[in-house]
């Protein structure tokens, strides 16, 4: 009788521990996400914040500290699309390449997987979700 009492409990714990991993799984893929959407904005406001508090800013001081990291913000915004550029640029020569090495199957399969990226990656972008897809890969080349 015992044992199903320290089974029921040791279940219940178990149980705990695993809904309690997922909620915060689920929280920080959730931070990830609004960080990703915002970017500098959420950084910026992160770091007022935390300068706010660290060094006891007066009102007028934090007001000034929020000012400036505005002012700052556009330049960041710039900064941020044009390393994803630079990064978009990098993906798309690889992609030639590694078709070349792949069987029509598997072009075809490559091709469906980057659609699917594409489109997942747009609906994370506002505003870009009603966009057409750009074209990310050449057509696949007739085996040789």
């Amino acid at each position: 009788m015992r044992w199903r009492l320290y089974s029921g409990i040791g279940a219940i714990f178990v149980l705990g521990s695993v809904a309690g991993g997922m909620i915060g799984i689920n929280a920080e893929r959730e931070r990830l996400r609004k960080f990703e959407r915002e970017g500098p904005a959420l950084l910026m406001d992160g770091l007022a914040k935390r300068l706010e508090d660290e060094l006891k800013l007066d009102p007028v001081q934090s007001r000034r500290v929020k000012e400036i990291y505005a002012a700052t913000r556009p330049q960041l915004l710039q900064m941020e699309r044009e390393r994803r550029h630079r990064l978009r640029q990098m993906l798309d020569a690889t992609q030639p390449q590694i078709l070349e090495i792949l069987t029509p199957p598997q072009q075809e399969r490559y091709q469906q997987l980057q659609q699917k990226l594409q489109l997942r990656l747009r609906l994370r972008e506002p505003g870009k979700a009603h966009e057409p897809p750009p074209t990310m890969l050449p057509p696949a080349a007739p085996p040789t």
